[in-house]
Protein backbone atom coordinates (compact mmCIF):
# COMPACT_ATOMS: atom_id res chain seq x y z
CA UNK A 1 0.00 0.00 0.00
CA UNK A 2 2.80 2.45 0.96
CA UNK A 3 4.45 1.86 -2.52
CA UNK A 4 1.44 2.61 -4.24
CA UNK A 5 1.00 6.14 -2.27
CA UNK A 6 4.49 6.65 -2.80
CA UNK A 7 4.23 5.76 -6.80
CA UNK A 8 1.50 8.46 -6.91
CA UNK A 9 3.24 11.95 -5.23
CA UNK A 10 6.93 10.77 -5.78
CA UNK A 11 7.13 11.23 -9.45
CA UNK A 12 5.32 14.88 -8.93
CA UNK A 13 7.84 15.89 -6.03
CA UNK A 14 10.55 14.91 -8.86
CA UNK A 15 9.24 17.32 -11.34
CA UNK A 16 8.21 20.07 -9.02
CA UNK A 17 11.78 19.55 -7.98
CA UNK A 18 13.79 19.29 -11.62
CA UNK A 19 11.13 22.72 -11.98
CA UNK A 20 12.52 24.35 -9.75
CA UNK A 21 16.21 23.39 -10.13
CA UNK A 22 15.52 24.68 -13.47
CA UNK A 23 14.58 28.36 -12.78
CA UNK A 24 16.51 28.47 -9.97
CA UNK A 25 19.86 27.59 -11.98
CA UNK A 26 18.30 30.13 -14.99
CA UNK A 27 18.34 32.98 -12.25
CA UNK A 28 21.65 32.20 -10.83
CA UNK A 29 23.60 32.20 -14.22
CA UNK A 30 22.78 36.00 -14.27
CA UNK A 31 25.10 36.21 -11.39
CA UNK A 32 27.54 34.44 -13.18
CA UNK A 33 27.13 31.81 -10.76
CA UNK A 34 25.66 28.37 -10.71
CA UNK A 35 23.52 26.95 -8.54
CA UNK A 36 21.38 23.82 -8.10
CA UNK A 37 18.45 22.44 -6.19
CA UNK A 38 18.19 19.08 -5.50
CA UNK A 39 15.79 16.54 -3.41
CA UNK A 40 18.02 13.86 -0.68
CA UNK A 41 15.22 11.05 -0.02
CA UNK A 42 15.75 9.01 3.63
CA UNK A 43 18.64 6.58 2.75
CA UNK A 44 21.84 5.76 4.17
CA UNK A 45 24.92 6.50 2.38
CA UNK A 46 27.34 3.76 2.23
CA UNK A 47 30.80 4.66 2.27
CA UNK A 48 30.96 5.69 -1.54
CA UNK A 49 28.16 7.73 -1.17
CA UNK A 50 25.76 5.75 -2.50
CA UNK A 51 22.27 5.75 -1.06
CA UNK A 52 21.33 2.07 0.68
CA UNK A 53 19.27 0.34 2.57
CA UNK A 54 15.61 1.48 3.84
CA UNK A 55 13.62 4.78 2.24
CA UNK A 56 12.84 7.11 5.64
CA UNK A 57 10.80 9.64 4.56
CA UNK A 58 11.19 11.83 6.73
CA UNK A 59 14.83 12.50 6.23
CA UNK A 60 13.77 13.76 3.02
CA UNK A 61 15.04 17.29 2.53
CA UNK A 62 15.95 19.66 -0.28
CA UNK A 63 19.22 20.94 -1.14
CA UNK A 64 20.39 24.18 -2.16
CA UNK A 65 23.62 23.53 -3.79
CA UNK A 66 25.77 27.29 -4.98
CA UNK A 67 29.47 27.84 -6.30
CA UNK A 68 30.07 31.10 -5.95
CA UNK A 69 33.66 31.48 -7.84
CA UNK A 70 35.11 29.76 -10.62
CA UNK A 71 37.44 27.43 -8.64
CA UNK A 72 35.35 25.95 -6.42
CA UNK A 73 32.88 22.78 -6.10
CA UNK A 74 28.89 23.29 -5.66
CA UNK A 75 28.12 23.25 -2.22
CA UNK A 76 25.26 22.95 -0.02
CA UNK A 77 23.81 26.83 0.82
CA UNK A 78 24.81 27.56 4.56
CA UNK A 79 27.16 24.26 4.76
CA UNK A 80 30.46 25.17 7.31
CA UNK A 81 29.60 28.79 7.64
CA UNK A 82 31.19 29.27 4.00
CA UNK A 83 28.33 31.79 2.45
CA UNK A 84 28.84 34.98 3.29
CA UNK A 85 24.97 37.00 4.60
CA UNK A 86 25.07 38.18 1.14
CA UNK A 87 25.20 35.45 -0.46
CA UNK A 88 22.83 33.68 1.66
CA UNK A 89 20.57 36.69 1.19
CA UNK A 90 20.91 36.09 -2.68
CA UNK A 91 20.40 31.94 -2.93
CA UNK A 92 17.07 32.48 -0.74
CA UNK A 93 15.95 35.02 -2.59
CA UNK A 94 16.11 33.36 -5.88
CA UNK A 95 15.24 30.10 -4.66
CA UNK A 96 12.13 31.91 -3.53
CA UNK A 97 11.75 33.58 -7.21
CA UNK A 98 12.18 29.67 -8.55
CA UNK A 99 9.50 28.70 -6.75
CA UNK A 100 7.14 31.68 -7.62
CA UNK A 101 5.40 29.55 -10.59
CA UNK A 102 4.46 26.73 -8.49
CA UNK A 103 3.18 28.08 -5.52
CA UNK A 104 -0.21 30.54 -7.15
CA UNK A 105 0.01 32.98 -4.48
CA UNK A 106 -0.99 36.02 -5.99
CA UNK A 107 2.00 38.13 -3.92
CA UNK A 108 5.03 38.08 -1.67
CA UNK A 109 6.43 40.49 1.21
CA UNK A 110 9.99 40.30 1.49
CA UNK A 111 11.67 42.33 4.03
CA UNK A 112 15.18 43.75 4.29
CA UNK A 113 16.16 40.86 2.00
CA UNK A 114 18.70 42.91 0.45
CA UNK A 115 20.61 44.36 3.60
CA UNK A 116 23.42 42.30 3.48
CA UNK A 117 24.33 42.23 -0.16
CA UNK A 118 26.27 44.23 -2.26
CA UNK A 119 25.24 46.57 -4.78
CA UNK A 120 25.68 44.26 -7.98
CA UNK A 121 24.02 41.41 -6.11
CA UNK A 122 21.02 43.76 -5.05
CA UNK A 123 20.56 44.90 -8.57
CA UNK A 124 20.65 41.63 -10.04
CA UNK A 125 18.39 40.06 -7.18
CA UNK A 126 15.67 43.40 -8.15
CA UNK A 127 16.15 42.23 -12.01
CA UNK A 128 15.46 38.87 -11.24
CA UNK A 129 12.04 40.16 -9.64
CA UNK A 130 10.86 41.95 -12.34
CA UNK A 131 11.41 39.53 -14.98
CA UNK A 132 9.93 37.33 -12.56
CA UNK A 133 6.32 39.51 -12.63
CA UNK A 134 6.47 40.33 -16.06
CA UNK A 135 5.35 36.88 -16.36
CA UNK A 136 2.13 37.96 -14.97
CA UNK A 137 0.05 37.43 -11.96
CA UNK A 138 2.97 38.09 -9.44
CA UNK A 139 3.69 40.37 -7.01
CA UNK A 140 6.33 41.58 -4.89
CA UNK A 141 5.81 43.70 -1.84
CA UNK A 142 10.41 44.62 -1.17
CA UNK A 143 10.15 46.31 1.93
CA UNK A 144 13.73 47.86 2.39
CA UNK A 145 15.04 51.11 4.05
CA UNK A 146 16.80 51.82 0.69
CA UNK A 147 16.54 51.11 -3.34
CA UNK A 148 19.92 51.48 -5.48
CA UNK A 149 19.75 54.59 -7.67
CA UNK A 150 18.78 53.66 -11.81
CA UNK A 151 17.27 50.64 -11.37
CA UNK A 152 15.22 49.52 -14.52
CA UNK A 153 11.38 49.16 -12.73
CA UNK A 154 9.76 48.67 -15.80
CA UNK A 155 6.28 49.69 -16.86
CA UNK A 156 4.39 46.93 -14.27
CA UNK A 157 6.33 48.69 -11.16
CA UNK A 158 4.39 50.24 -8.69
CA UNK A 159 6.93 52.61 -5.94
CA UNK A 160 5.22 53.24 -2.45
CA UNK A 161 7.33 55.51 -0.35
CA UNK A 162 6.99 55.45 3.25
CA UNK A 163 7.84 58.02 5.51
CA UNK A 164 7.74 57.89 9.62
CA UNK A 165 10.03 59.83 12.06
CA UNK A 166 9.30 63.17 13.34
CA UNK A 167 11.15 64.90 10.58
CA UNK A 168 9.45 63.24 7.62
Amino acid sequence: ELKKMEAKWRPQLEAMIRTVDSNFSAYFARFKCAGEVSLTDGRKLDDDGQPTGADDFSQYKVHIKVKWRANEALHVLGEAGRDSGGERSVATMVYLISLQNLNPAPFRVVAEITQAMDSSNERNVFQCITAACSQGGKQYFLLTPKLLADLDYGEDTAIQFGYNGPYM
